[in-house]
């Protein structure tokens, strides 16, 4: 089904609501959908993208469908972050569905295991496990491989949400002349679907690669008002401070209570472990020259 529509797709808006991150959009569209597997792996989906791991814990039994018991696992793991090890052996034991390949690649990216999260989904040819591939390629800086991987996505299906998402990113990732594609893309999802706090944050993430820092704080701030714990949306208004017009004290005083903030909706985010790792560094070049006076 090119561009994950047809005549008789009632999946659609629930699975473009997904992709853009709406996910209680998505969650109220299943409501008036037939039930099915396909809708079942969306909705849960959705509810882990709202942080009710709970849920599926509660509703996914031990003899579910393979598919949905990676959804447990992947619930389990973002629950207790240091249970990857377990999680990766209950995942093994699974046969090996579509699912089960896209959770297990995330939980190595979780874990910054990016060249096992790529062989995670090396062999799938799908929209998402190609999307996810381009995702860890450029984690590494791979651009050039990332954008080989998105020209088969667009040769596949080039009207994909998912494809015109990772179009967005491979084209951010390069910041070449084609960089204002970025900006109309997201612009064409908002139009199209809803201005959720992901495509937001896609859109402040050009803002700030173009220097429109007013644009970028404008876009998050309008993303916080729509989900205030979202927290790319926070750790991207901390980034976004550096670049204003306020006093060196008030960008201090903001970020710290921001700061405070994104440690408590995901201690476990990049953003927390990138300062964490540059004050450690900090910590031990300080020592250093402290220890030659």
């Amino acid at each position: 089904q090119r561009g994950n529509m047809s005549s008789e797709d009632v999946l659609y808006n629930l699975r473009n609501n997904f992709y853009i991150g709406a996910y209680q959009a998505a969650i109220n569209e299943a409501d008036s959908i037939p039930d099915s597997d396909e809708k079942s792996i969306f909705v849960y989906r959705c509810y882990i993208g709202l942080g009710n791991h709970e849920l599926l814990q509660d509703e996914i039994q031990d003899d579910s469908a393979p598919s949905l018991l990676a959804l447990k696992y992947f619930a389990q793991y973002l629950q207790d972050r240091s249970s990857a090890k377990e999680i990766f052996e209950k995942l093994s034991k699974l046969s090996q569905t579509e699912q089960a390949a896209i959770v297990t690649a995330l939980i190595h990216y979780y874990e910054n295991e990016i060249d096992e999260g790529l062989r995670s989904v090396a062999s799938m040819t799908t929209i998402e496990s190609m999307s996810l591939m381009v995702h860890g390629l450029l984690m590494l800086n791979r651009v050039d491989k990332a954008e080989e991987i998105y020209k088969k996505m667009q040769l596949q299906d080039e009207d994909h949400t998912v494809t015109a998402l990772t179009g967005t990113w491979v084209t951010i990732a390069k910041g070449d002349q084609g960089l204002k594609d970025a900006y109309y893309q997201f612009q064409e999802l908002i139009d199209k679907f809803a201005a959720s706090p992901l495509l937001l944050n896609g859109l402040a993430a050009y803002n700030l690669k173009t220097d429109k820092f007013e644009e970028a704080q404008s876009a998050l701030q309008e993303s916080l008002e729509k989900n205030p714990t979202h927290p790319d949306t926070i750790a991207n208004l901390i980034s976004c401070a550096a670049f204003s017009e306020k006093t060196p004290k008030q960008i201090t005083q903001g970020s710290a209570r921001q700061i405070r903030q994104l440690k408590a909706n995901d201690p476990n985010h990049v953003w927390l472990n990138k300062l964490e790792k540059f004050e450690n560094d900090f910590d031990t070049v300080s020592a250093r020259f402290s220890a030659k006076k």
